[in-house]
């Protein structure tokens, strides 16, 4: 019988802090291993095992030939312990279930599956930091902090939880004393489902996803333009919802930036449709898009300022770990304020009435077409893909090429550089919406402006992290309400401004390599490859 207690960790900070602390509640907990595992979960094509209420987990430790199969009860649960009965069997390699030899888990597995075969659900890769509770020298649970992360296609769930499961000397009341210490310590939220179950849920709903994406009606050459905006918008609007559950459960920060990369894709479709579109009609649902998105940023904005942060904190030594602990102790307190912003206004009824509104309109062939002129003094003409596809793409790049006598000078602003990027998404996007009647090596171009992209959004991520740190040094906290003060207190801390010119070099470093990434972009060869594109096409 297994009896552990589960908890989320949703901060990137907390995980480390507890692979490393010492005592809990008087109890020591030794130094640990740190243990990778590949668990792949198995069932028939019909999910025998999960219908009699079992999970069977295959888990390979490392680069080692030997499995260790567990077969385990699925029981409910509305607290942090869950308990539930496993049989295991360890296997010199992986056969199926009737050359196991005899044992307890062969008979149960048999007894449910008969003579169909097992085949791969899915796959988890763990990294654990397995470590020891000790009680009066024996121990009494194990302290796991687990980081998981799974994939299916080029989509990936990542998490991490804290477990402590109870050993044959410790007791039911030990682990109590341990969950309320947890809890009261670092205000940790139960997990009720066991990993099975919550990345077989993501898994369904991803693959129901990929599914779904493949029977979305496509653009087509002899769709009016608004129809391929309104396809366009169509796509990614499910994209965005279908990242909701993630963001709301702050288990994974790719959700957060999934879903705000599908509101700036609609919110870069409605601009390059925009002569095609009824402004009046999605003015409304622009707005709500670019509030979603708002809330959706400044949660991401923080972050990769934390992402970004313990990388450079991984470089130091380790005494010098703490240094910047007081800055990430006001990170936390603005992220808990900005998710909380978020997570209320996805709660909102106003944004509930957004969602419905904006499924049925998008659900709507001819939606949103700009209003035809009812003068009656001549008919409106139909403007294709075919025929616009062309100059819509051109008008993209000349965007970009009218920024290269700006971004060539040597004192070139980073605003400059700031909206030199947004032009390129506007590019990049463009082509990405129209990929399936534009030739394969469209690719190639997205890749080349995909570069450019990245390398100036490294640039305006070290922009909004010095402005973080400057007003964490000046003001002592993270975004003031006021700003007024004349003479803000003296904030000491050398550590911080250490940071600051790190991420002030970094910004150095990216404009002074900026011409290696603009010169394939501003080359003559990237218009005329671009030029042979649209003729091909």
């Amino acid at each position: 019988m297994e009896v552990e207690a589960k908890f989320a960790l949703t901060e990137e900070s907390l995980v480390e802090r507890l692979q490393t602390v010492k005592t809990i509640d008087r109890l020591k907990l030794t130094v640990g291993t740190l243990v990778r595992v590949r668990d792949t979960y198995l069932d028939t094509s019909d999910r025998r095992l999960l219908a009699a209420g079992y999970a069977c987990r295959q888990r390979r430790v490392g680069h080692a030939r030997a499995l260790l199969v567990t077969l385990k009860q699925i029981k409910p649960t509305s607290t942090a312990i869950h308990a539930r009965q496993e049989l295991e069997i360890k296997l010199p390699q992986d056969v199926p279930p009737p050359q196991w030899q005899d044992s307890p888990v062969r008979d149960r597995i048999l007894s449910i599956i008969r003579d169909a075969p097992l085949q791969k659900l899915f796959e988890i890769d763990q990294t654990r930091k397995e470590r020891n509770v000790m009680k009066d020298g024996v121990p009494i649970a194990e302290w796991s902090v687990d980081e998981v992360c799974v994939r299916v296609g080029n989509r990936r769930m990542k998490f991490a939880e804290l477990e402590i499961q109870l050993k044959p000397a410790g007791t039911v009341e030990d682990l109590a004393r341990l969950v309320a210490y947890v809890q009261t310590k670092w205000n940790l939220k139960p997990v009720t489902q066991s990993k099975f179950e919550r990345v077989l849920a993501w898994v369904d709903g991803a693959n129901a996803t990929a599914s779904k994406r493949r029977r979305e009606p496509k653009i087509r050459l002899d769709d009016t333009m608004a129809e391929a905006a309104r396809k366009t918008l169509l796509l990614h609007w499910r994209r965005m919802l279908a990242h909701e559950a993630g963001v709301r459960a702050g288990t994974d920060s790719e959700q957060v930036h999934d879903m705000r990369v599908a509101t700036r894709r609609m919110r870069a479709a409605l601009r390059v449709f925009d002569e095609f579109l009824d402004a009046k009609a999605f003015k409304p649902f622009a707005k709500m898009l670019r509030r979603t998105a708002r809330m959706l940023g400044a949660v991401r904005d923080l972050d990769i300022f934390r992402e970004k942060t313990q990388h450079y904190i991984d470089t130091l030594p380790d005494e010098r770990k703490g240094e910047l602990d007081q800055l990430l102790a006001a990170w936390h307190t603005e992220y808990q304020r900005a998710r909380g912003e978020l997570i209320a206004w996805l709660d909102n009824a106003e944004y509930a009435q957004f969602k419905k509104t904006f499924t049925e309109f998008l659900q709507t062939p001819g939606a949103g077409a700009a209003v035809v002129d009812s003068s009656g003094n001549a008919p409106r003409v139909v403007e294709r893909v075919r025929d616009l596809l062309p100059i819509i793409v051109l008008r993209g790049w000349a965007a970009i090429r009218a920024y290269d006598e700006l971004v060539s000078a040597p004192d070139v602003s980073l605003e400059t550089l700031h909206q030199l990027r947004i032009a390129s998404k506007y590019l990049r996007y463009t082509l990405e919406f129209f990929d399936e009647v534009l030739p394969p090596n469209a690719k190639l171009l997205i890749e080349q402006i995909k570069r450019l992209q990245d390398h100036l959004g490294n640039l305006q991520d070290a922009v909004v992290a010095c402005r973080y740190l400057h007003n964490f040094l000046t003001w002592g906290e993270w975004s003031p309400a006021s700003k007024a003060e004349q003479h803000p207190p003296l904030i000491v801390a050398p550590e911080v401004a250490a940071y600051l010119a790190v991420r002030q070099a970094e910004i150095r470093t990216l404009v002074q390599t900026f011409p290696q990434v603009w010169a394939p972009i501003s080359h003559a060869d990237f218009k005329k490859q671009l030029l042979a594109l649209l003729a091909a096409w």
